[in-house]
This record gives structure tokens, sequence and C-alpha cells, in this order.
């Protein structure tokens, strides 16, 4: 069943159907590479970004058609392997790789892989080290400050309050009021308007998560507008 009603089933069926023949491609033109001028080579790098970033693209587009958790889940250990070969991963990836890997509870190997990832970054973030904590031990634990206050700090009072319904109520003022527009300059943003048939779903992967982290009510949480609320 369709959990997102901006677009039809049939669009986002031929989304991700285009979305696997250009996943397919690339992964020709990875081999063809390797074979010619071995792994190491720069080219070979760029597509495997290209590849990650086409799988999660999928995740997403997967997760508004309706897509099963093991579906999801599948698409999710492949785009982290791809991710995992990178020599950098940009914050807000990073930010839904730990989110969504919070919110699947994936196996051990691919939690051991984000984790990894998290651990090299060098940014002290307090969404990333503490879900990062979190996946680790199973308490968001963090003495970092957000690094990303524009888009991110209203979060802050929402993980330091000290009581949960305040916590549960700024999460949905957050995610309902200021989180779509604070991304006005993500490449997804107003994607359900282009004619380019780009448009894979808006989901606040990072409200869903902190709701699991910091132990708020779920059944509130769940009827905020972009929360994803099906891994719940």
């Amino acid at each position: 069943m369709l959990r997102d009603t901006r677009k039809n089933a049939a669009y986002f069926q031929k989304y991700l159907d285009c979305q696997n023949k250009r996943i397919a491609s690339f992964k020709t033109k990875a081999d063809e590479l390797i074979k010619k001028d071995g792994e190491d080579h720069p080219g070979v790098i760029k597509i495997y970004s290209f590849i990650a970033n086409f799988l999660k693209d999928k995740f997403i587009a997967s997760y508004s058609s309706g897509d099963s958790k093991d579906e999801l889940d599948n698409i999710f250990v492949e785009m982290v392997k791809y991710y995992n070969r990178l020599p950098e991963i940009c914050y807000s990836d990073l930010l839904d790789l730990a989110s969504i890997c919070v919110l699947l509870k994936p196996e051990e190997d691919c939690r051991t892989i984000v984790t990894g990832l998290l651990s090299n970054c060098i940014q002290k973030d307090m969404l990333l080290d503490g879900l990062h904590n979190y996946i680790d031990s199973g308490t968001f634990d963090t003495n970092a400050a957000i690094e990303f206050v524009d888009i991110y700090g209203p979060l802050y009072p929402v993980i330091k309050s000290a009581d949960k319904t305040t916590k549960e109520n700024l999460l949905c003022a957050y995610v309902n009021d200021f989180w779509y527009n604070a991304n006005k300059e993500s490449a997804w943003f107003d994607a359900h308007l282009s004619t380019e048939n780009t448009y894979v779903g808006y989901w606040c992967f990072v409200g869903a998560a902190l709701a699991v982290a910091l132990d708020l009510d779920l059944e509130i949480i769940r009827r905020i507008l972009y929360i994803p609320s099906d891994f719940f």
C-alpha cells in the first residue's frame, strides 16, 4: 500500500524501474573500469558515489511505494556497502544512514559498517554522536553540539529537555512546521512539482529515529506529517 499520496503507484513503479536500470548500468561501468584500471581509479570511486546515491533514492521511493521491511532492509544493506567504499560522505547522507539504521535495526554486520562510518566522521555533532551511541549501546548519549543549527537547531531542546511530553511536543512542532522549509536548499525540495520525475518522497528519518532513541510515545509521533511511521 502506498505510503506517499503525492504520486500514484504507477509513478513510483516507473521511477523504480528506471532507477534499477540506472543502477545496473553504473555497476556495469564500474566493473569495466575496474578491469581496465583497478578499483582504486578515481573514476571508480565517482561511479560508486553515484550508485550509493541512486540506492538511497531507491530506498526512499521504495518506502513511499509501500515496499516491505525485508525489501527495504536489502536495499539499505547494499546502500551501506557502497557508501562504505567512498572516501567521504556528506553530513546529510551520514545522518540519514544513522537514522535509518536506528529505524530498520539491520543485522549486526550492517550496523557495524554504519557505526564505523560514524566513527570516521571528523565532525563532532550531537545528532551523529547520539545516534552512533544509540546504535552501539541502546542509549542516546552525547555532549556534542548540533553542527548545522539552521536546519537541526530546534532539535537541541528535544534532546535536552527533561520532560517527555515537552520532547514530544517540540519534535511534533519541528517536523510539522520547520523541517521541510528548512531544507529549501536541498536537491529534493519541492521535487513533487518537478517535471523531471525525481520525486521519491518527503520523510524526516532523523525525527523518527530520535523518537525511537529518546523513547517517546510513538503513537503520538506516528501522526506527524513526514514521519516514516511504518518503521515503528
